[in-house]
């Protein structure tokens, strides 16, 4: 996979997806919910915000004195140093907390001495539980036992067994990992594999208790260790008290007695060792009834950019400048054309070689001086666009020049760049367990695409309801008590004129925003689009503005007093305007000029057309009304 590629992909199907879905018959419309979700700041995305890590630190030699099985590749200083805390070979585990990052191999720093011990306790002949790992998902869960069925799979743990116990029977038949729940109940696995709320189940069922007999637990592993907060964190706390009861291993004073507790995260904390507060130490310790020693906490220990380049070979080309970037890697709009993509052609210009292998392609990056100054630059932090915009405006050679003048252009290279990163491997690695040569994330945030208001105004334009309430929550708090607060969130009624809206300053240059927003509307059947208000049953043309609550009369019994206003074109506006004069024609749009009304939005009503309203309304344009409820007609991009 391509990170930086893959984003901007997301990106641009999940728009078109949008936008072909609500494909909405207006091209200005059309246009403008397209710059309303792909807007940088308060569109629908949030990034992609790119994150480069170097490597974690190789562990020293001595290691292997820690385990009795290997388990066949050389370990990261981190994984060693929980192999050295959770290891039972010259003595009980200890408590550990590993929060190094995504991709760090967290699972292997609890795995292997887990399995170390499980094959010393079958080799004394010792049966039963030994292990819980408790996963907060079923997708984890089932994703770990793939792992854990290829370890088993080696000669030495021919006698360890595991056993993954969820809600569904999982569709895939692991090696070496029983899902049966009869056979699990009739031969209890060395490992156990199941999520908290079938563990609970697994405490209660009388049918479940022979998974228990002779269970001889040494650890309690929690994975995601960050989703057990509040309520579910207590939950969790208990439950797993009523397991060492269960096993009858809890103590006086010690709720899970000899069990060895393991929690893994990487949101907790991804800084080097002592970099973590005692917050989490505490919350571990509520957790697990256990106290936590402030060493208890693995942290990963990755290599500096200079550590992790070595010495920087001057004899590669010079680095090429974005637009060369862009040139020789298969031209401009490869982002939404990703078969396009010509890594071998920006290797040769980066590297001066055609159809290298992954191995010898990271090798080469290694030590080219564009790579260290790039890892050197982006620091290993997450950067979002704009971040990463400024940072290579700082840059040397052509691209900080560049970024100051195209900064697209620079984003679209470095993207390519890191594409470039992404396929290469560990030089150090071998071909049948190969390493990325770098940790490269990109991480796109969406946000739900629902409640969308729309301005009521000639020109179409689009808002969230959540920030719109959002703001005037900070403003309300900001300003000062008002007897004359408006109160159009509490459905209260708007004031003002629509024709006759005060001058902004620079109004004389750039149309004012609308003022007033109602929720957002569009009719399946013709793929127009419009708005929706409340009708009162004491006016019926008076309308309610709160947004809130015509959506929740949408769902309610006050369904009937929705009314839906679909804009008119400029056509059917025209045609309106010239009825009120007599001048009426055959209608060239084919809608009735007496069906047309104005949607007064200052007002709080909608009304016939006057003949002031041929003057450029604020807050207000001409509208079909709709006053009986139509299954064509839906909420604008609701999720």
């Amino acid at each position: 996979m391509r990170p930086t590629l893959a984003a901007a992909q997301v990106r641009g199907s999940l728009i078109q997806c949008l936008t072909t879905t609500y494909a909405l018959a207006d091209g200005s419309t059309r246009s403008a919910v397209e710059g309303f979700l792909g807007h940088p700041e308060t569109g629908v995305f949030r990034g992609p915000y790119l994150r480069i890590r170097t490597p974690s630190h190789k562990a020293d030699d001595g290691w292997q004195g820690h385990l009795e099985w290997a388990p066949g590749f050389p370990p990261y200083r981190h994984q060693a140093k929980a192999w050295e805390r959770l290891s039972t070979l010259r003595g009980p585990a200890r408590p550990t907390l590993i929060t190094t990052g995504t991709g760090s191999g967290k699972t292997e720093s609890f795995l292997v001495p887990v399995l170390d011990h499980c094959r010393r306790e079958k080799a004394r002949g010792r049966s039963g539980v030994k292990a819980v790992l408790l996963y907060p998902m079923n997708a984890l869960a089932t994703d770990q036992a793939g792992r854990i069925g290829e370890y088993l799979a080696q000669p030495e743990l021919a006698q360890v067994t595991a056993g993954l116990y969820i809600g569904d029977r999982p569709d895939t038949d692991f090696r070496r990992v029983m899902t049966r729940r009869e056979e699990m109940r009739g031969s209890p696995p060395d490992v156990l594999i199941t999520n908290y709320k079938m563990l609970d189940l697994l405490l209660q069922r009388g049918e479940d208790q022979p998974l228990w007999e002779d269970a001889d637990l040494a650890y309690m592993v929690l994975d995601e260790f960050h989703t057990y907060d509040g309520a579910q964190g207590t939950d969790v706390a208990m439950l797993l008290r009523r397991l060492a009861l269960a096993t009858g291993q809890s103590r006086p004073g010690q709720p899970l007695g000899t069990i060895c507790p393991v929690a893994t995260s990487a949101t907790l904390g991804e800084g080097g060792p002592g970099s973590q507060g005692d917050g989490i130490l505490d919350v571990a310790a509520q957790v697990f009834g256990t106290s936590f020693s402030p060493d208890a906490v693995i942290g990963e220990e990755r290599m500096s950019a200079e550590r992790f380049t070595g010495e920087v070979d001057y004899e590669l080309p010079v680095p090429p400048s974005p637009k060369e970037v862009i040139d020789c890697s298969g031209g401009p709009g490869v982002e939404a054309r990703p078969d396009l993509l010509d890594l071998d052609g920006l290797a040769e210009r980066l590297l001066g070689r055609r159809g290298l292998d992954p191995f010898r392609l990271g090798r080469l990056l290694k030590r080219h001086d564009f790579t260290h100054a790039v890892l050197s630059l982006l620091d290993g932090e997450p950067l979002s666009e704009w971040e990463l915009r400024d940072r290579m405006s700082r840059f040397g050679y052509a691209w900080g020049r560049a970024a100051r003048e195209n900064p697209r252009l620079v984003l679209q290279a470095l993207s390519r760049f890191v594409a470039l990163l992404s396929a290469a491997r560990d030089p150090e690695s071998d071909e049948k367990r190969p390493r990325p040569l770098l940790h490269i994330e990109a991480h796109l945030w969406v946000r739900p695409v629902t409640r969308v208001l729309r301005g009521v105004g000639p020109t179409p334009e689009f808002r969230w309801y959540e920030d719109d309430r959002t703001a005037a929550r900070r403003a309300a708090l900001a300003a000062p008590p008002s007897a004359d607060e408006d109160d159009r969130s509490s459905g209260g009624w708007p004031s003002g004129d629509a024709r006759r809206a005060e001058a902004q300053p620079g109004s004389d240059t750039a149309a004012r925003p609308a003022a007033v927003h109602l929720p957002a509307v569009y009719c399946r059947n013709c793929g127009r689009s419009g708005w929706a208000a409340l009708s009162p049953e004491s006016d019926p043309q008076r309308l309610v503005m709160a947004q809130d609550k015509v959506w929740r009369a949408g769902v309610g019994r006050d369904k009937r007093r929705i009314r839906y206003f679909i804009a008119a074109t400029a056509a059917e506006r025209d045609e309106a305007l010239n009825a009120l004069t007599g001048a009426r024609t055959a209608p060239a749009s084919g809608v009735d000029p007496l069906s047309v009304v104005v949607l007064d939005g200052a007002q709080g009503t909608y009304r016939l057309p006057a003949p002031a309203d041929r003057e450029e309304l604020q807050d207000g344009w001409f509208a079909l009304a709709i006053t009986e409820p139509s299954q064509f007609l839906n909420p604008l991009l609701t999720g």
